[in-house]
């Protein structure tokens, strides 16, 4: 009889309950969801509406992916959502300088948001299609912690940091712009710390997909030849 492995029954589980966890489509489309409402432009309700969808995005993070147990359990979920809760109270109070703590509090929203995906997709062993939804989360949240920064800079400062007056929609669409390095050029940073920050997200992005898509890639390929090899007699 040959011998069982110990470690057989408690390892499946796990295995099924990663597989059911890392739903980073869902997350994707939250995000989505967050980066058009910020492009709406109207009264000021896109603010709320678009703070609310955060709000959203970080319950759909909690309980869809694959959280490091002590994200899940201890207080950095609940610090996240306190917050988004204070971002949406300043924001929704409409006043410049809430609007600009508002969108601190946001850009550690979608910062925290982004370590937790980074966290899950960087320790995945095989590559699917959840990873490069991860991947794709990832990248569409640095766009928008950028353009959280980029919105507090702005509505803080008494000197202005862009060219022209910025809407509540210029912002996403800036940082987005710098981050994948298009350099539209209709928008532009004035200031001398606001041109560097740009410097820095456009690096940054450039970075990402340098290093974090160039390791899933090479992960795929490695999984794929173990899948093609013949296993050993």
């Amino acid at each position: 009889m040959e011998p069982t492995d110990p470690a057989a029954p408690a390892t499946a589980p796990a295995s099924r309950l990663e597989r059911h966890q890392d739903r980073f489509g869902r997350l994707l489309v939250v995000l989505v969801a967050v980066f058009l409402l910020q492009g709406i432009e109207g009264s000021g309700l896109e603010h709320v509406l678009s703070a609310v969808v955060t709000l959203g995005a970080i319950v759909v993070a909690a309980a869809t992916t694959g959280v490091p147990h002590r994200f899940r359990t201890g207080p950095f979920i609940g610090v996240l959502l306190a917050l988004g809760v204070a971002a949406v109270a300043l924001i929704t109070i409409g006043t410049d300088t809430t609007t600009g703590i508002g969108s601190i509090c946001s850009a550690a929203v979608l910062g925290g948001l982004l370590v937790v995906v980074l966290n899950r997709i960087l320790n995945h062993h095989d590559v699917q299609a959840q990873t490069i939804a991860g991947a794709m989360c990832a990248y569409l949240l640095f766009g928008m912690f950028f353009g959280a920064i980029f919105a507090a800079m702005n509505t803080l400062d008494a000197t202005p940091v862009f060219n022209h007056h910025m809407a509540n929609s210029d912002y996403g669409y800036f940082s987005i712009s710098t981050l994948t390095t298009v350099g539209y050029g209709d928008i532009t940073a004035v200031g001398g710390f606001a041109r560097r920050l740009t410097g820095i997200e456009a690096i940054t992005g450039q970075m990402f997909l340098a290093t974090a898509v160039a390791r899933l890639m090479s992960v795929a390929r490695i999984t794929r030849r173990g899948e093609t090899e013949p296993a050993a007699d």
